[in-house]
Order: C-alpha cells, then sequence, then structure tokens
C-alpha cells in the first residue's frame, strides 16, 4: 500500500477528512492498515481525535482500532482530544474502552492536559470514567496541582467536590 512522504496511508486521510463512507471502505478493503503509524508514529485514530472527527473515530474503534495506541511519546488518542477540548472525541473513546489513566513518556495523563489547558468539559468525562485528579507524572505534579498552578479555578472547584 502507498504511502505520502508523512507515511499517511489511505485510512489516515480518510480519517482527517471526516469521510465516512471513504473510511468504511477503507476499512473493509485495508482492514491490516487500521492501526498503521504515519512517519511521526500517530495513528489514523489519533488524527480522527486531534481533529475531533467524532464519526471517524467511532468508526475506527468500532472496526477495531487499538483505541489504547501511543506513538513514541506515549501519546495516545485520548491524550490529543483532552489537549484540545474535544469533549466529544474524548466520550467516542471512552465509550470503546480507552484507558483514562494512559501515561505518556512524561508520566502525564489525559486528565493532566485537558486539566492544564483549561477543558472542563473534558475534566468531566475523563473523572467520570475513572481518571485520579491526584495522580502525579514523572515530575511529581497531578492534574489538580496543574489546574491550580494555570489558574483554571472551574477545574479546581470540581476536582474539589
Amino acid at each position: 500500500m502507498f504511502a505520502d512522504p508523512r507515511g499517511f496511508h489511505n485510512v489516515h486521510w480518510m480519517a482527517v477528512a471526516n469521510d465516512e463512507e471513504g473510511l468504511k471502505r477503507t476499512l473493509l478493503q485495508q482492514p491490516n492498515k487500521i492501526d498503521e503509524p504515519d512517519a511521526a508514529g500517530k495513528t489514523a485514530l489519533y488524527w480522527a481525535a486531534f481533529l475531533n472527527n467524532v464519526e471517524a473515530v467511532r468508526i475506527l474503534a468500532a472496526g477495531g482500532a487499538n483505541v489504547n495506541a501511543q506513538d513514541g511519546e506515549g501519546v495516545s488518542a485520548l491524550h490529543a482530544a483532552a489537549t484540545m477540548g474535544h469533549s466529544r472525541a474524548v466520550e467516542a473513546l471512552l465509550f470503546y474502552r480507552a484507558d483514562a489513566e494512559i501515561t505518556d513518556e512524561s508520566g502525564n495523563t489525559p486528565l493532566f492536559y485537558a486539566c492544564s489547558q483549561g477543558h472542563l468539559f473534558c475534566v468531566r468525562e475523563l473523572v467520570a470514567a475513572g481518571a485520579n485528579p491526584k495522580r502525579p507524572n514523572g515530575h511529581d505534579v497531578s492534574p489538580f496541582d496543574e489546574a491550580m498552578r494555570k489558574g483554571h479555578q472551574e477545574i479546581v472547584d470540581f476536582l474539589n467536590s
């Protein structure tokens, strides 16, 4: 299968474009490419979550994509969605059993990034799925600590409730 210089295969392009029919067709024709990483180690599911292409997230996850796949730095689709504040993508990934406590190479969870960026709706989804706001990362900073440090009072109040 041809990949462009970025390592994108058809499944990546369909996920980026949120092309539901094209994605379904590609998965039927090339099911072995569902978790194929691009040159940066990112899967089609990562790109769909990063871009908030929720239907693509659902199609890929329902089609058997590894919802906990990580790139070389340990970043998952759930990290990407939480960082970007895409609560619907977070919700979809959690529905398909993404690990709410997955860590990247720095020990950061998706909740850490949601707290850092001030994404309250993502924080709510992740906590409801069991993410621990007191879990420290590799630098001994918890998501709660990060929300306080960044001045995200709504998140601090929610986590204290």
